[in-house]
């Protein structure tokens, strides 16, 4: 039980540090949407899942990529 508390201590302070960012260019956000996907490979081999905030904030980076990429690649046309 000690575990799966600390495991989700781990993830809500990975969260507030993510959300305490104030400004996060399109680089960054790309690799910190990858970071997270990795982060979330790493636990399922453990057998631990990601907690849902991080999940969606996974999704939200995301979509905000995509979103930025397309925007960008209609600009150059």
């Amino acid at each position: 039980m000690k575990q799966i508390y600390s495991t989700c201590f781990a993830f809500d302070r990975f969260c507030d540090r993510i959300l305490s960012i104030c400004e996060l260019s399109q680089p960054a956000s790309r690799q910190l949407a990858h970071d997270i996907g990795y982060l979330n490979n790493v636990l399922q081999d453990l057998g631990i899942s990601l907690s849902e905030n991080l999940q969606q904030l996974a999704t939200l980076l995301k979509l905000l990529n995509d979103q930025c990429h397309s925007g960008t690649s209609t600009q150059r046309r």
